[in-house]
């Protein structure tokens, strides 16, 4: 036998056990760390059910110290008068037969504390194989428990108030088949809750809005919605009709996939009928009634606000209505809604605006409007009616300018009374003056024929001098009253102005140049008052530039219109006297003893006018006038 051989192998096998037991120790030691460390709590007892070893989570936990409970039973620490331990003795039994079993159990601690624990007892086996020892493992569960029956009461209360809720509440699995109902479904619809589970919710459904739900469930189904909103219609049981609003969301598995729907429906079938009173009444008034919020934003826009105002009533909803309102119009429209915040309107008070319509252009509104309050006096809003007030705004200006053409009228006579009063009485004074003289010649039978001569030329004067004023007072009356008719024809412009130029007085007579430009064409209008106009804009021209050069009349024609241009080197208009040139009765500071009845320019521009044209001017003091005249013209 080679014992040397046999002392070597006992040696490796010695060597292999050490490092064995060098790789339990340090697997002991790493399990004994994580036993340690572990948050559940550890307990390793004999059969006897004898406190044998805790771990540091227990120590902690439970408040005792290894030495204190070693060799102590576990029930004796850690149970108490509220722990159930029924479940324990069959636990034990279930670990002996190698089985390990898990409850839950309100422990106590050294101090008198409860808390829910997670309990597994296990077997633990020796290096035989037998079951000589048991582990306890505890998971404290005390958070997780109040949230267990925090959720518990929240879903009492939840299915008390589902319960007592005033809207329908019902689930329904993806087939569409009731799954729960609450009390108000009976109360509501009058259906019974036992015989309503497990019907398709469709068949409870007015038949004409069926198809709204289906497809807002279908959405939901795929995804393409996370909720729905919609106002249907429900059959009761007595055969009525009732409006809700439903409001449906999905109902998803532990998977995310969604297994059925949850639905909320609100009765609003006041609320339907109130609308729809609303708007029959307010379709058929023609009148535009609006309710506005406390930033007098649109809340609600009558039908006739289309025919009115050619919008959509959805269009206004959430506008602003003073956006709508014409800029000149708001200040009144402000004073108007203060004073009615105020409670200071009397009775029916209205203001008048312009609205703006939807073509750009705008109506008249007649507008009435009441401030509403809540029960604290807080402005909420305001409630407003407006009238179309088109025809009674036109009566209005027509009434205004009535009064206008009137004051016109009163100030024109007051204007002619002045004047006559100014004007006749320095030549009739002339005219008896000099009959007077020649009275006395005659009465004194020293008669200078030549002197007489002299004295009836001069009243010769005189009188032409008025009868060109009644002339021109008697033109002007018949503009101002509207009784002149035009006696159209189709004339040779040049021709009148040589006329007129050979009817002037002998001294300016050839002395204006005439130029024209472009191919002549006829001139439509009344000859007589076209002459009248080229006779006093000459006139003038002669008499308010007498020793400078002769006037210039240049006349262009185009192929729509004839320009005529009365050109002066005379003494021009003072800028402070332009204002009024085309004013009756008004004459310049400037013109001196040149005689005037201050009515020529203002006959001009009313005849210029009537004959559809145009008046204008270029003037420089001490330099010279040009009246220019635009009139229509019509081809020979």
């Amino acid at each position: 036998m080679n014992y040397e051989k046999a002392y070597n192998e006992l040696l490796d096998k010695y060597n292999c056990l050490q490092t064995e037991l060098v790789r339990i120790d340090e697997e002991r030691d790493i399990y004994e760390q994580i036993l340690r460390s572990t948050k559940r709590t550890v307990a390793l007892i004999n059969l006897n059910r004898e406190i044998i070893w805790i771990n540091k989570t227990a120590v902690n936990r439970f408040g005792y110290s290894l030495e204190e409970v070693k060799g102590k039973r576990i029930a004796d620490l850690i149970y108490g008068p509220d722990t159930d331990f029924s479940m324990v003795p069959a636990a034990f039994e279930n670990a002996l037969k190698g089985i390990s079993t898990h409850f839950e159990h309100l422990l106590y601690t050294k101090s008198g504390d409860k808390f829910w624990s997670k309990t597994e007892i296990r077997p633990y086996c020796n290096s035989h194989g037998e079951i000589d020892k048991l582990i306890i493992y505890g998971m404290d569960i005390s958070h997780e428990k109040a949230l267990q029956e925090e959720i518990k009461e929240a879903e009492i209360r939840y299915k008390e108030i589902q319960d007592n809720s005033p809207d329908v509440i019902y689930t329904i699995d993806l087939s569409g088949n009731l799954l729960s109902v609450n009390n108000t479904w009976t109360t509501l619809l009058g259906y019974s809750k036992t015989k309503s589970i497990g019907k398709k919710i469709n068949e409870f459904f007015y038949y004409e809005d069926v198809h709204k739900i289906i497809q807002e469930r279908q959405r939901l189904s795929t995804g393409d919605s996370t909720s729905f909103n919609v106002d249907v219609r429900f059959k009761t049981k007595d055969g009525n009709l009732l409006w809700v609003n439903t409001t449906g969301i999905p109902i998803y598995s532990e998977k995310k996939e969604v297994i059925g729907f949850s639905a909320v429906s609100r009765d609003i079938s006041r609320e339907k009928r109130e609308k729809q009173l609303k708007l029959l009444l307010t379709a058929q008034v023609s009148d535009l009634l609006c309710l506005h919020d406390a930033e007098t934003r649109y809340t609600f826009v009558s039908p006739s606000i289309k025919e009115i105002a050619g919008y959509e009533p959805a269009e206004l909803i959430g506008k602003p209505s003073f956006m709508f309102y014409h800029p000149e119009d708001l200040p009144k429209v402000i004073e108007y809604r203060n004073r009615n915040n105020l409670g200071k309107l009397y009775p029916g008070e209205s203001v008048t605006l312009r609205y703006l319509k939807k073509d750009g252009s705008y109506t008249w509104l007649e507008l009435t409007g009441k401030t509403i309050y809540d029960e604290k006096r807080n402005i909420t809003g305001a409630v407003t009616c407006c009238k179309v007030a088109n025809l009674k705004k036109e009566e209005e200006n027509r009434i205004q300018a009535a009064l206008e053409e009137e004051k016109k009228l009163n100030e024109l006579k007051s204007s002619f009374l002045r004047f006559v009063a100014h004007e006749f009485k320095a030549p009739i004074s002339v005219i008896r003056a000099l009959v007077e003289l020649m009275q006395m010649s005659i009465e004194d039978k020293d008669v200078n024929l030549d002197q007489m001569e002299q004295d009836l030329n001069g009243i010769e004067v005189e009188v032409k001098s008025l009868i060109t004023l009644m002339e021109d007072v008697l033109v002007l009356e018949e503009l101002e009253s509207g009784t002149i008719k035009l006696k159209m024809g189709t004339y040779s412009l040049i021709d009148m102005l040589k006329n007129v130029n050979e009817r002037l007085p002998f001294d300016w007579r050839q002395k204006a140049t005439i130029e024209v430009e472009g191919k002549e064409m006829g001139i439509k209008g009344d000859k007589k008052y076209l002459e009248l106009i080229l006779k006093n804009l000459l006139s003038n021209a002669f008499k308010y530039s007498e020793g400078k050069p002769y006037p210039v009349v240049k006349v262009v024609f185009s192929k729509k219109e004839v320009k005529v241009t009365v050109k002066d080197f005379g003494i021009g208009i003072p800028v402070e006297y332009q204002e009024k040139l085309f004013t009756n009765f008004y004459r310049a500071g400037n013109v001196g003893g040149v005689d005037g009845t201050g009515l020529g320019l203002s006959i001009v521009k009313k005849f210029v006018e009537l004959h559809h044209g145009s008046i204008s001017y270029t003037t420089e003091v001490n330099v010279g006038t040009e009246m220019i005249v635009v009139l229509p013209v019509r081809g020979r």
